[in-house]
């Protein structure tokens, strides 16, 4: 598997559980296992894995962060929430593929390194998602309002 430094669709994995919660990571879930099914010739156990993985990553961040700022309404709470459920959402994508990596492949280790650099690509790109987000409200002719 390509690790990018920059993974967009981590920001669309945590705006989707953010906006829908538990809704949100079934789509996620089911969405991933469509596109393995088209695009990949994995094994369907695999599919199934790294879907759950993708999906249960931001909803465990969002648990988490939740719990950390004590309300279920991370929106009115404003940029630390956010900040904080994006670092945790990379964390646990990253920690969960190299766990999963650890326990398919009986034990190898040579994946924790590449876990930090998969917990980095995706907290840069749903930084870099929010940022993009932020510069289309601003640009649009027509008045959005999105809480911050």
């Amino acid at each position: 598997d390509k690790i990018s430094l920059l993974y967009l669709p981590a920001f669309i994995r945590v705006l989707a559980v953010l906006v829908a919660g538990i809704a949100g990571a079934l789509g996620i879930f089911v969405g991933h296992i469509m596109v393995y099914a088209v695009y990949k010739s994995d094994p369907l156990s695999f599919a199934i894995s790294a879907s759950a993985i993708n999906a249960l990553a931001p909803l465990i961040a969002l648990i988490f962060t939740r719990f950390i700022f004590r309300t279920n309404r991370l929106l009115d709470v404003g940029w630390r929430a956010l900040l904080v459920l994006s670092l945790l959402s990379a964390v646990f994508a990253g920690l969960l593929k190299a766990g999963f990596w650890f326990v398919t492949h009986l034990g190898e280790l040579g994946s924790l390194d590449s876990a930090l650099v998969n917990a980095s690509g995706n907290f840069l790109g749903i930084v870099a998602g929010y940022v993009l987000l932020r510069f289309l409200q601003r640009s649009l002719p027509f008045e959005v309002r999105l809480k911050s």
